[in-house]
């Protein structure tokens, strides 16, 4: 029998995910609003599986084919190769094709964190910033505490102007990172940051 979740539920976002873990379909109740919808979209598209809406109740189902093989794997090439070519594709500003190749190469069942960034900030940067905080959101726990995640949820939240969840954000970034001062210094450029720079970064 199908589990279900409703939106009025704490976390309901996270569990949906738990829900998807186990490979069996679940429904997803009180779906109403735009934005609830969107999350059904966008959930389905980063995590391998299909929805059907009918009325407010939207029923997701797991992809019963094999999964494609994906990066760290025997087939395409070395993760620390993909990472390099997004790296230039962000410099390149090529918004587009960052988001084309990270999200392909983006196993939803075990994300890489460094992959996780290049695809919300594609997003991001293609004007859908909510869904890329969904998205950040979706893997929170597993992965909040990786500095480059944690950096582009405080860009995110910073644009969104929810400042006291992009400050927190941020000191998390800065302190689990191998170089604060490093990570200082780039967030002093980052003009998403402009308005925590007299504040979490120079302090």
């Amino acid at each position: 029998m199908s589990r279900s979740i409703s939106t009025t539920e704490f976390a309901w976002e996270l569990r949906c995910r738990d829900f998807l873990k186990t490979g069996e379909p679940f429904d997803l109740r009180d779906v109403h609003t735009a934005d609830q919808i969107r999350f059904c979209e966008l959930f389905c598209e980063h995590c391998g599986c299909s929805y059907v809406l009918n009325r407010s109740v939207a029923r997701f189902t797991p992809r019963q084919k094999a999964p494609e093989p994906r990066i760290g794997q025997f087939e395409g090439p070395p993760l620390d190769l993909i990472k390099l070519r997004l790296r230039v594709y962000e410099q390149e500003g090529n918004w587009e094709q960052l988001r084309k190749v990270s999200l392909e190469s983006l196993n939803p069942q075990f994300p890489d964190s460094d992959l996780l960034a290049f695809t919300a900030w594609a997003e991001h940067k293609l004007g859908r910033t909510r869904d890329a905080v969904v998205l950040l959101e979706l893997y929170g726990p597993d992965h909040a505490a990786h500095p480059e995640v944690a950096y582009r949820l405080a860009c995110l939240n910073a644009a969104l102007g929810k400042m006291p969840l992009a400050e927190e954000c941020l000191k998390r970034a800065i302190a689990n990172s191998k170089d604060p001062q490093k990570l200082k210094q780039r967030a002093l450029l980052e003009p998403d940051l402009e308005s925590l720079r007299l504040t979490t970064i120079t302090s």
